[in-house]
């Protein structure tokens, strides 16, 4: 608009392959009254490729002085509605010594959403010496509420006694919430030997789960984080190379009132499943990272 305010936005492809493998359980509270029997579990995987979501941004710029700059952009949600290849090891259970899964390539529709993110940063700087970068984040997590798998007329077949068995559509509880993440980060350039070739960076984020503690599971573990990361670049004639630490700490989570259940496609779905999600969560995770660009 002018040299204080800007305003872009775009559209965009979320492209990418989408693969899930799953547990299912075939015990239907007749022939099978054990749910938590693993003879009569089923590995079930999907996978979508190419997967191909279309998106939109936003974003707003303003600039009031040389030193100052504040930003302001909206992420569309993605939402995924595609065609799933599936594949099934059967139960080890006798009745399904000879069963197969039909048709032979069977697919099932998928949906779910991903989540809308409103992000808001400021950035203040000292000549070309340093800068300060914070960012507050909302996201959406509240309409990843389910992913949901309906099979396109698939079923198994020769199974003892029942012949033909029709699989029936699941929800894969989520139950997110939505999130609100802080974030701020320095860079330094220090000035050696009359050159600015080295550049110093370090950051801090703390993100809270998007994960209730009862439909937690470990396809999402997710708690509380605290991120801490350090990177460094270094110039030369027309060169730069980057490199990147990043560690997430977690903290450990405890679940007892898990209101996650085995999935089961049976027919009709048997209520009396068993959840899944109770136990003790633990884990943390790092990213090395490392970048080259050329300027032209």
């Amino acid at each position: 608009i002018n040299d204080v305010i800007s305003i872009g936005g775009g559209l965009h492809l979320m492209v990418g392959r989408f693969a899930a493998q799953m547990s299912v359980s075939a015990c239907d509270g007749v022939i099978c009254t054990q749910p938590e029997n693993i003879d009569f579990d089923a590995i079930m995987r999907m996978v979508i490729f190419p997967m191909i979501i279309p998106g939109a941004q936003l974003g707003l710029l303003i600039k009031p002085s040389d030193w100052l700059k504040f930003g302001l952009s909206v992420e569309s949600a993605y939402k995924m509605n595609s065609t799933a290849k599936l594949s099934m090891r059967m139960p080890a259970a006798p009745m399904y010594a000879d069963a197969t899964i039909y048709p032979d390539n069977p697919t099932a529709n998928v949906k779910m959403t991903m989540p809308m993110q409103i992000r808001s940063g400021l950035q203040a700087r000292y000549q070309n010496l340093f800068k300060v970068e914070t960012a507050v984040i909302w996201s959406n997590w509240a309409s990843h509420d389910d992913i949901s798998v309906t099979p396109k007329n698939v079923g198994m077949d020769n199974v003892l006694m029942l012949g033909k068995y029709g699989m029936e559509a699941m929800n894969i509880k989520r139950g997110f919430v939505d999130t609100i993440s802080y974030h701020i980060g320095t860079e330094l350039t220090p000035t050696i030997k009359g050159e600015k070739a080295l550049t110093i960076r370090l950051g801090t984020a703390y993100e809270p789960s998007a994960v209730p503690k009862k439909n937690m599971s470990i396809m999402t573990i997710d708690s509380d984080k605290v991120i801490g990361s350090i990177g460094v670049a270094w110039a030369f004639d027309q060169h730069q190379i980057e490199l990147l630490y990043s560690h997430m700490f977690m903290n450990s989570v405890t679940v007892t009132n898990s209101e996650v259940y085995q999935m089961n496609p049976s027919r009709p779905d048997w209520e009396n499943r068993t959840p899944i999600g109770n136990g003790d969560y633990d884990t943390s995770a790092f990213v090395i990272g490392i970048g080259y660009s050329k300027s032209l």
